[in-house]
């Protein structure tokens, strides 16, 4: 989000050197036609009266006012500045897969759903010896998707022993309940 800000406050920078270097520009051709170095101007005692500025040309019916030296892209094309690069899209916090296409607990390696995740696993109990056949490693679960109709209860012993953590709903980071690569054997009951 801060590079975001960063790249359009860069943009917004860019925009407007661009506009002062054109405006000067612009104003110093319009300075030199303006002047006559030859010309002799007279003096008097009142001071001379300020010109009202002329009045700004309105555009032809179906055209548009336009920057002098910028041009329109052409159609289907877009101007882009050399070296800056689209930013990566804005992403927000990852939601778990849809409920409905989930059939059972699955577990991830990663906090926020992330990493390699375990095959739906349904009602029984697992240990470490039977890890590897459901597609996870032992000691390398961060998150879990527990759909409605569960409990996971989760050992940090291979065979349901030690600490132990239970769950009934999906669970974003269990470094937030001090059991993150814990899980040695857990089990899963319908409630």
């Amino acid at each position: 989000m801060n590079f975001l800000f960063e790249y359009k406050f860069t943009i917004i920078i860019i925009i407007c050197i661009v506009a002062l270097i054109l405006g000067l520009v612009y104003g110093l051709k319009k300075n030199d036609n303006n002047q006559n170095p030859t010309a002799i101007q007279e003096t008097s005692s009142a001071p001379a009266p300020a010109p009202a500025p002329a009045p700004a040309p309105a555009p032809a019916p179906g055209t548009t006012n336009t920057v002098p030296g910028i041009t329109e892209p052409a159609p289907g094309t877009t101007n882009t500045v050399p070296g800056i690069t689209e930013p990566a899209p804005v992403t927000t916090a990852p939601t778990p897969p849809q409920q409905s296409v989930i059939t059972g607990v699955k577990f991830f390696q990663h906090c926020d759903f992330a990493g390699y995740d375990s095959k739906d696993l349904s009602v029984g109990k697992y240990n470490i010896n039977t890890f590897l056949n459901i597609g996870i490693n032992p000691y390398d679960i961060s998150s879990l998707i527990i759909p409605s109709g569960y409990k996971v209860i989760l050992y940090s012993g291979s065979n349901f022993d030690g600490e132990k953590l239970e769950l009934t709903s999906d669970n974003r980071c269990l470094v937030n309940n001090n059991f993150n690569d814990k899980m040695g054997s857990f089990e899963i009951i319908a409630i």
